[in-house]
């Protein structure tokens, strides 16, 4: 995930689609569920394009 200089966020889905694709090939196609995109411990990790271009760890508990 990344925040843009100009304060959209970039989402990559890569990952999410590799568990799809992976409940897929274990046959479960009907139906899945993901609660919760938001991480253990409600933090999340992210790329700040527009301060100095490093990764930044945030604490989200309470957005949601």
């Amino acid at each position: 995930m990344d925040k843009e200089k100009n304060g959209n966020w970039q989402f990559d889905y890569k990952i999410f689609d590799q568990y799809v694709q992976l409940a897929i090939d274990a046959g479960i196609d009907k139906a899945i569920t993901i609660y919760t995109p938001i991480p253990w411990g409600d933090r999340f990790r992210y790329i700040d394009e527009d301060a100095t271009g490093n990764h930044i760890t945030e604490q989200v508990a309470g957005y949601f």
